[in-house]
C-alpha cells in the first residue's frame, strides 16, 4: 500500500528495460544505406515486419553480424515470436559475449519465457562487472522464478550503499520480494536501507507497512517514533496513519488530516482520511470529506464511491444506491468494489434480481477467491429462498476464508432450510465456536436443538443467547466496514 502512495505522490518508479525495447547499441554510421542500417531504422520506426525482412537479408549477407541478430531478435519479440527471438538474441550473445547489451537483452527474454535457470548465470556474470539496478532487479526476478530463495536473500544482503539509497530500485526489488512472499529478505532490505540512509522516509514507511501486514502495528509505531525529523515527510505520515488504523486508534483521523493539508492535490491522501473516518464510525464526517474531495477532483469517481459507502454505513441505502449506480455508469466504473457495493445495496433494498446480476458480473470480473462477495451472494440467495444455491456460495466463502463465523451461521441457516438439521446444528456450533458473541447463531441453534429433542442443548444455547444478545455482535454492515481496511 505504501508503494502505491509513493507512486501517486511522486510518480511511478522506473522499471527495468524490457527485452522488447531497443538496446543502447551504437547507431550505424551516418549515411549507412546498407541492409543493417535500414533494418535498424525500420525497427526504430516501429515497422517490425519490414525490419525483420531487412535484418534477415543482412544476416544472409553477413552471418556473423551480432548487431543484426540482436535487432532481429528484438523485432521478433515485438511481434510475439518469442521462441525465434530468443534464438537470435542467443546468437548475438554467442558472437559477441563481451557485449553487455546483447547479454542483458537475451537474459530478459529468457525471463519472459520463464527460462530462469538459463538467465541466472548471464545476469550473475553481468552483475559481477556492473552493479546496475536493472541487472540486480532482473537477477532477483530470475531467482524468484526458479525458487532460489537463499540466493535472493544473499543478493539483498550484499547490496552496496549506492543501490540501497536508490528509491526506484528499492521499490522494484521490494515488489519482487513481496510477490515471492520472501518477507524475511524484504524486512532485511528495508532495515539495511534505513541504516544506509537514516534520513530517507521510504524505508521507514515500507518497513512499517510490512509489520502492519504481519500484525505487528505496535512495533511499527515504535520504529516510526524513532525516525529522525528529516524522514517525516508525507510518505512517512501515511505509514504512521496506517499503523494507527491497524490499532483502531482514533488519532489516525488527525494524522490523515495533516497528510491532506500537506498534499492537498494527492487523491490517495483524501481516500486515506475518508477510510479512517469510516473505520472509526465517523460516517457523517466521511461523507462530508468525500464531498469536499469530489469537488476538488471533479473528474474522479473514487469519491462518489466513498459517499455511497458512507450512506450505506449510515443505513441510507436509497441514497447509497443512487450514488453507486452513478459510479458504475461513469467511465472506468464497474470495477469489483463498485459491483460488490451495488449488489449488496440492491439486495438490502429488495431488488434481488438486480443484485444477482451484479454478483454474476462481479464473478466474471473477479474470478479469484473472494470470501466477501461469496458471503453476500449467499446471504442474498437465502433471502430469495434459494437455499441450495446459497449453501454452495457460502461454502465458497468459508473455503476462501476459514473460520468465517458469519458465513458459517448463514450456512447453518441454509442447511436447516434444506432439512439437513444435524449438519445445520454442527455448522451453527462451529459459528459460535469461531465467534462466541454471534448471538443470532445461538438463537437458531436453540430452535434446531429443540426440534431434534435435545432439550438440554437447546436450553444451554438459549442461555448463551441471553448472555451475549446485548453485546456487540458482528453483522453485515460491520463486516463491510471492516473490509474497508483491507482495500
Amino acid at each position: 500500500m505504501i508503494l502505491l502512495f509513493v507512486a501517486c505522490l511522486v510518480g511511478a518508479p522506473t522499471h527495468s528495460r524490457s527485452a522488447q525495447s531497443e538496446p543502447p547499441h551504437a547507431a550505424p554510421a551516418a549515411g549507412d544505406a546498407g541492409l543493417l542500417g535500414r533494418g535498424i531504422g525500420e525497427y526504430r520506426a516501429g515497422n517490425f515486419q519490414a525490419a525483420t525482412r531487412d535484418l534477415e537479408s543482412a544476416i544472409r549477407a553477413k552471418p556473423h553480424e551480432a548487431e543484426a541478430h540482436a535487432y532481429l531478435g528484438l523485432a521478433m519479440a515485438r511481434m510475439g515470436d518469442h521462441s525465434h527471438a530468443a534464438e537470435e538474441l542467443e546468437r548475438a550473445h554467442e558472437i559477441d559475449p563481451a557485449n553487455p547489451d546483447f547479454a542483458y537483452d537475451y537474459s530478459l527474454l529468457l525471463i519472459d519465457l520463464k527460462r530462469y535457470s538459463a538467465a541466472i548465470p548471464i545476469l550473475e556474470k553481468l552483475r559481477s562487472v556492473q552493479q546496475s539496478p536493472e541487472v540486480t532487479v532482473n537477477l532477483a526476478r530470475a531467482y524468484a522464478g526458479s525458487g532460489k530463495w537463499n540466493s535472493m536473500s544473499a543478493l539483498v544482503a550484499s547490496l552496496p550503499g549506492g543501490l540501497s539509497a536508490n528509491e526506484n530500485f528499492l521499490q522494484a526489488l521490494a515488489g519482487i520480494l513481496a510477490s515471492s512472499k520472501q518477507f524475511g529478505a524484504l524486512e532485511n532490505l528495508w532495515q539495511r536501507a534505513i541504516r544506509r540512509d537514516p534520513g530517507a522516509s521510504l524505508p521507514y514507511a515500507a518497513l512499517a507497512e510490512l509489520w502492519i501486514e504481519e500484525n505487528r502495528p505496535r512495533e511499527a509505531i515504535a520504529m516510526l517514533d524513532r525516525a529522525p525529523q528529516s524522514a517525516r515527510d508525507p510518505v512517512f505520515l501515511y505509514a504512521y496513519g496506517e499503523a494507527q488504523m491497524a490499532l483502531q486508534d482514533s488519532a489516525a483521523v488527525g494524522t490523515f488530516r495533516r497528510l491532506v493539508e500537506q498534499t492537498p492535490g494527492n487523491q490517495s491522501a483524501w481516500v486515506a482520511l475518508i477510510r479512517a473516518e469510516l473505520m472509526l464510525g465517523k460516517f457523517g464526517d466521511a461523507e462530508v470529506t468525500a464531498q469536499q474531495a469530489g469537488r476538488q477532483f471533479p473528474d474522479s469517481r473514487v469519491f462518489l464511491y466513498e459517499v455511497a459507502v458512507a450512506d450505506y454505513l449510515m443505513d441510507r441505502n436509497d441514497a447509497a444506491l443512487a450514488a453507486v449506480r452513478q459510479v458504475i455508469g461513469s467511465p472506468g466504473g464497474s470495477i469489483p468494489q463498485d459491483l460488490l457495493l451495488a449488489a449488496v445495496l440492491e439486495s438490502e433494498t429488495g431488488n434481488y434480481v438486480e443484485a444477482v446480476n451484479y454478483f454474476h458480473k462481479l464473478e466474471s470480473a473477479e474470478p479469484t477467491c473472494d470470501a466477501l462477495a461469496a458471503y453476500f451472494f449467499g446471504a442474498t440467495l437465502l433471502r430469495m429462498h434459494q437455499p441450495s444455491q446459497a449453501v454452495a456460495k457460502l461454502r465458497i466463502a468459508i473455503a476462501c476464508r476459514p473460520r468465517f463465523a458469519l458465513a458459517e451461521y448463514r450456512l447453518g441457516q441454509g442447511l436447516a432450510e434444506l432439512g439437513r438439521i444435524n449438519q445445520a446444528v454442527a455448522m451453527l456450533g462451529q459459528a459460535t465456536h469461531d465467534d462466541p458473541n454471534l448471538s443470532d447463531a445461538y438463537y437458531v441453534l436453540a430452535q434446531l436443538r429443540r426440534r431434534t429433542g435435545d432439550t438440554q442443548g437447546a436450553r444451554l444455547a438459549l442461555e448463551k443467547f441471553n448472555q451475549v444478545r446485548h453485546d456487540a455482535s458482528p453483522d453485515e454492515t460491520s463486516l463491510f466496514r471492516n473490509a474497508l481496511q483491507q482495500r
